[in-house]
């Protein structure tokens, strides 16, 4: 088995597979990183048995999605989901999360409540992580090796968010900084060493409350962007200005929006090493960059001897050999399979394969009130025998009932 690569399962009573749920140490890695926010979707089907593919994901600092764990279940009910949350919580080391969002069946909010704070195909999709991976290396090395484009005339807080934050955040903030120029000062009643600023905000036609402490340089706006979304909002960047500050205060810089928040994690599970969670996808990425390197140089340098180019293209074909000496040849989906886990697969059958599921839901999607009340107005109306009205109730549950009711006991 791989290092950091984690599964359970569960089978029934004629040992057939009933529910499973695996991550691997990158999975791990991103939860303790991105982990404070979880959602958790249970409307996937699969094709051959009709178990529910359920994945974990999050979003990681470069605002895209990210997977920290999947499970198959054959039924969805109370129980499947209770053991799915426990098993995620086992994996993830008790780690749990600051928010839960779930969908809308009613099964997936009743087992996770009482430790949550805030609740709010198979193997194949080990090719969606290694894309999705990829891309997201591609991602941290464009926003560690340059800068993100600024205005023209940048303020000193404005280059500190672009070397602070990943590209994509930075564009966030850079929304937000530009848009100090519609706020103004409203009022600044001062209170001690606490100054209260009343923000007007021309665009939005409201005025906030901001505080900030010069000492400790503690700052909060009453529209609480930062305590949403992990980012301070124009209110408060013009707070700052207006106290001369040159940068973020470091206690403001959540680090998963940040460049090196993936080289920090908060905590590393227990025997998950760093090196462990290296996909495949880091050599492909080095090849490609020797590539590149390569391919650069001969532009470049066209006047490069013969005997030069030879050396370099022995050179490159040296390397891929090192790093990836089984590159060429074609694997079998079950060794891509033993690949994946880091073992080899028994010729001893102790598992049966699933049962076909019969997955008809878990019940009744759970509704807004305002859904309700959007669904309740499309209906028909009707006539009520007991209010005489056209209206969408009947004599039933007329609310006019126990009044007509009464008027006619005493009519008796």
């Amino acid at each position: 088995m791989k290092p950091g690569f984690y599964f359970a399962y569960e089978v029934d009573d004629d040992k057939c597979l009933s529910r499973v749920i695996w991550a691997d140490a990158e999975c791990r890695r991103n939860y303790s990183i991105f982990g404070d926010a979880l959602s958790y979707d249970a409307t996937y089907g699969t094709n051959k048995y009709r178990m529910k593919f359920t994945p974990f994901t999050g979003v990681d600092h470069h605002k895209r999605s990210v997977t920290f764990a999947c499970a198959l279940l054959d039924h969805e009910d109370e129980h499947s989901f209770a053991w799915c949350f426990k098993k995620i919580l086992d994996c993830m080391d008790q780690k749990e999360p600051l928010c839960l969002v779930t969908d809308q069946d009613p099964g997936c909010y009743l087992p996770f409540l009482k430790s949550s704070k805030q609740p709010v195909i198979v193997f194949a999709c080990g090719t969606l992580w290694r894309k999705s991976r990829y891309l997201q290396k591609c991602l941290d090395k464009d926003s560690e090796h340059s800068l993100p484009v600024t205005t023209p005339s940048p303020t000193k807080i404005e280059l500190h968010a672009a070397s602070v934050y990943t590209h994509k955040v930075f564009y966030d903030v850079q929304v937000e900084l530009k848009h100090t120029s519609v706020c103004g000062l409203a009022g600044m009643p001062l209170n001690g060493d606490i100054r209260v600023y009343d923000v007007n905000d021309e665009l939005r036609h409201t005025t906030f409350q901001v505080s900030y402490t010069a000492t400790t340089e503690d700052v909060k706006c009453t529209c609480k962007l930062f305590e949403s979304k992990g980012l301070l909002c124009r209110h408060v960047f013009w707070v700052l200005s207006a106290n001369l500050l040159k940068s973020i205060p470091g206690k403001y810089i959540v680090p998963r929006w940040c460049k090196v928040s993936y080289r920090n994690p908060f905590s590393i599970l227990p025997g998950n090493l760093v090196e462990d969670c290296e996909p495949p996808d880091v050599i492909n990425m080095e090849i490609s960059n020797v590539w590149s390197e390569f391919y650069s140089t001969m532009a470049i340098a066209k006047t490069l001897s013969v005997d030069r180019i030879k050396e370099l293209a022995a050179n490159l074909k040296a390397f891929r050999e090192e790093v990836s000496p089984a590159s060429s040849e074609v694997l079998s989906k079950e060794k891509e399979i033993e690949q994946l886990l880091g073992f080899t697969n028994s010729s001893e059958v102790t598992i049966l394969p699933p049962k076909i599921s019969n997955n008809k839901g878990s019940g009744k999607r759970l509704l807004s009130t305002r859904k309700e009340a959007i669904a309740k107005s499309q209906k028909p109306k009707r006539l009520c025998a007991c209010c005489k009205e056209m209206v969408n109730h009947d004599k039933r549950n007329c609310p006019k009932k126990d009044i007509y009711s009464d008027t006619s006991e005493e009519d008796v």
